[in-house]
């Protein structure tokens, strides 16, 4: 039966992604420091499209997780997740992250980089078309950096027809979708706590901990105890503490 037989084909059909990270150009910053900008990105390998992609001010684990639960947001979870050997793909907290996404991780053979052949086919694009125009038009900040980057990519790029998939990178997406592509999507409360940080402290006699330069009090029982701080890096006036697996708060 013909029927049954697309069925399952079209139950075949995994997402994948890759990412990777690029240096683009310098920049002032808000003190009016010239500073190198990181461009982040993830591609969907099968259409092309940019699930997100940003400029930053540094390459950082936090920069990363950053633009992926973007992408995640908009996108939903893809099934694995292609990239190289760089510190932040491998650290233990972005593989913890992507396991709760139930994403696995597929790393490149060092020193061989062609499987990681289209993003860098984007990159090469943004060099060629996009920075060229953000060097002509003197781009001040980040912020109209990154806001000139969406149109361009929206324009320049996602309508624009690709010779290799033969389709613009927006049709494409939409012709996986119909052909049994499946978007994971995750709830607000689901990532928060899935982009959480943990890492652990012990509480002083006077009942409270430091914690990336502040103080923070925490619950009398648990002087001189070992406890588990969950965090979010862009939000440190919340932690989440935990002591034998108990939620205190």
């Amino acid at each position: 039966d013909n029927r049954v037989y697309f069925k399952h084909e079209k139950e075949r059909i995994n997402q994948m992604w890759q990412s990777d990270i690029m240096e683009a150009c310098y920049l002032k910053d808000s003190e009016g420091n010239g500073r190198m900008v990181y461009l982040i990105g993830f591609i969907d390998d099968r259409s092309r499209r940019i699930l997100h992609c940003q400029f930053y001010f540094d390459a950082t684990l936090t920069r990363l997780e950053d633009c992926l639960q973007k992408a995640v947001i908009k996108f939903g979870a893809p099934n694995s997740l292609y990239v190289d050997n760089g510190k932040v793909y491998i650290s233990e907290q972005f593989k913890i992250i992507c396991a709760k996404l139930g994403i696995t991780l597929k790393y490149a053979t060092a020193y061989h980089p062609a499987g990681k052949g289209k993003i860098e086919v984007f990159w090469k694009f943004v060099q060629s078309s996009f920075l060229p125009e953000v060097r002509k038009n003197k781009v001040s900040n980040i912020i109209q950096l990154n806001d000139l980057f969406q149109a361009w990519l929206k324009y320049e790029y996602h309508e624009k027809f690709h010779t290799s998939i033969n389709s613009t990178p927006v049709e494409r997406w939409k012709k996986s979708l119909s052909e049994g592509a499946k978007l994971r999507y995750f709830s607000p409360v689901q990532l928060d706590e899935i982009f959480m940080h943990c890492c652990e402290r012990t509480v002083t006699k006077y009942g409270v901990i430091s914690f990336e330069g502040n103080t923070y009090e925490v619950d009398g029982a648990l002087v001189g105890k070992k406890i588990e701080v969950h965090y979010n890096p862009f939000h440190l006036e919340v932690l989440h503490i935990y002591f034998d697996s108990k939620y205190y708060g």
